[in-house]
């Protein structure tokens, strides 16, 4: 979903069609400004209400439009037209839309604000908060998975802004029995009072669903096809992917050792996508080593040189067995040997060759488009 720029140069170009009348950005501006409701478009822009989230009455609309496209000094034929290209462009921009509301959740997320704030900028306009999470959480009851994932980023990063502070199991059970706390027990038994219900609500979302309702990347898709369309629409591409996979494992308890195929296929996915991401040796090494498909390993290898680790040199050194650290030459004590040793293919047949540079190819593309992200 393109943001309302965007939809103003569709609305621009499409109207230049038109046979009557040379219609003007600034104009096509004031109509969309019409369409929600508004005197101009720069109350628009600063209007307090989620126009964005809502989606006008299509008949009244059309009507704003038209008087609208009428006042600025459009015959009444063309502004029908007008009002018809601005309606159909913008009626897809409503709560309905678990896509728009995806986007302005990642946008949330990334944007730090304070949990108590209730509107917050998206693209030019200002959004109401509680509207837009409850647009979201629709979108999760009704099973859109990106808006599941998001559910639960939100869940987490509420109970770790709960967490922070020091919190007393203890002095909430004596405020709730009606006993006067001191400032400072006060303070732990509110904290831990904004704790219980947090972690209810994580709890119960890990209960009520499994990690099949979450969504997976799927790079393999993505280099085969080479239709990259979805890294922009897909919410897990712009999500910290080894963090989603660190968390899954975290509330689902699962046992990396005993994974069903399911279970080891979400992994994988989203271990591949951190690959893409941040790239680091030990999981570059593993994704060969799982391939038996001669042409994906080299490709891996060759994605990896593109990257700047040489899978096929050895990287060993000393460990200091009391610290943990690289063993200092001057230092007379117990050390192993640690790191990785270099990974030795088959040799690549030369009619293979064009096949995996095209496939490295398509793998950087999509590691270049991730990152823009």
């Amino acid at each position: 979903m393109c943001s309302l720029s965007n939809h103003a140069y569709s609305i621009h170009a499409k109207a230049k069609s038109l046979a009557k009348g040379d219609i003007s950005r600034a104009q096509v501006l004031e109509l969309i400004a019409a369409y929600y409701g508004q005197k101009s478009f720069a109350s628009l822009k600063h209007s307090e209400v989620s126009t964005k989230l809502e989606k006008p009455n299509s008949d009244e609309a059309n009507k704003r439009c038209i008087q609208r496209a009428i006042s600025m000094g459009v015959n009444h034929e063309t502004s029908k037209e007008l009002s018809l290209i601005v309606t159909c462009e913008l009626d897809s921009v409503n709560s309905v839309n678990p896509t728009l509301i995806n986007r302005q959740v990642l946008s949330y997320l990334e944007s730090n604000i304070e949990l108590n704030e209730q509107y917050f900028s998206f693209e030019g306009l200002k959004i109401y908060i509680p509207s837009m999470l409850a647009a979201l959480k629709n979108a999760s009851n009704n099973g859109v998975k990106d808006s599941q994932l998001l559910e639960l980023l939100l869940l987490v990063e509420h109970y770790a802004s709960v967490t922070q502070g020091e919190s007393s199991e203890h002095w909430y059970q004596r405020q709730l029995a009606g006993e006067v706390l001191e400032d400072v027990q006060k303070k732990w038994a509110n904290n831990y009072a904004e704790l219980v219900p947090a972690k209810q609500s994580l709890d119960t979302f890990v209960k009520m669903h499994s990690i099949t309702d979450l969504p997976v990347p799927n790079i393999e898709e993505l280099i085969s096809s080479q239709t990259v369309s979805s890294i922009k629409q897909s919410v897990c591409y712009r999500v910290k992917a080894k963090f989603v996979k660190s968390l899954v494992v975290d509330l689902w308890e699962l046992d990396e050792n005993e994974l069903s195929e399911q279970q080891s296929e979400f992994i994988t996915q989203w271990e591949t996508l951190a690959t893409f991401q941040e790239p680091y040796r030990e999981q570059l090494a593993e994704l060969v080593e799982s391939e038996t498909d001669l042409l994906k390993q080299h490709s891996w290898l060759e994605f990896a040189k593109a990257n700047g680790i040489d899978l096929e040199m050895d990287d060993m050194h000393l460990v200091d067995s009391y610290t943990g650290e690289v063993w200092e030459h001057d230092f007379d004590g117990p050390v192993f040997v640690d790191g990785y040793e270099g990974i030795t293919l088959p040799q690549l047949p030369s009619e293979l060759q064009s096949q995996v540079t095209k496939r490295v190819e398509a793998m950087l593309n999509i590691q270049k488009l991730i990152s823009k992200l």
